[in-house]
């Protein structure tokens, strides 16, 4: 037997989650694509995975930037409860329901958001909140939702040009309603 097909046969009964599938079908660039495996496989370098590394931060500091609320740098954290990326979220429409496992989380965004290019949108805000921190913390430049917005609207209209043409006119039309 072919090392391929042995091991399609070991795991053929192995199913990831869907948001991961999701991933690798949507239309982003790969750098974005993976970006957002590394997220959500907690593979980000966030001050939380320093700290795991046992690197050592300034002031064994592990708070993250963008919040005043003196919470450790989580993916969770910045991703999704930190108020600068709720306030994120709610500028795009994309509700997300605490409480629940993550990956169900995400399914039940997805269903709420009712578009086809949620995974779209999902991986281009958190592509810019991501930037938003780096640059904080890299240029020291403030972030701001202003700024944030005006980043995502410009890296949607960027990605249209990646979408089937049954998909790029909803996809414009919805991410220019947001302005």
């Amino acid at each position: 037997m072919q090392p391929k097909k042995y091991c399609e046969y070991l795991h053929k009964e192995i199913q990831p989650p869907k948001p991961f599938i999701w991933i690798w079908s949507s239309t982003c660039c790969n750098k974005l694509r993976v970006f957002s495996w590394l997220l959500l496989m907690d593979r980000l370098n966030t001050r939380n995975m320093l700290k795991r590394k046992r690197y050592k931060i300034e002031d064994d500091n592990y708070n993250f930037v963008l919040c005043t609320a003196q919470r450790e740098e989580t993916i969770f954290h910045l991703f999704f409860s930190c108020p600068f990326a709720l306030e994120c979220w709610q500028a795009i429409g994309v509700q997300w329901q605490m409480g629940v496992p993550f990956f169900q989380m995400m399914e039940l965004a997805r269903q709420d958001f009712n578009h086809k290019f949620f995974m779209e949108v999902f991986i281009i805000a958190t592509w810019h909140i991501w930037k938003q921190r780096n640059n904080l913390i890299f240029e020291n430049y403030p972030a701001s939702i202003i700024s944030w917005e005006r980043r995502f609207n410009e890296e949607c209209t960027l990605q249209a040009h990646r979408m089937k043409a049954s998909l790029k006119s909803p996809f414009l039309t919805w991410s220019s309603s947001l302005v």
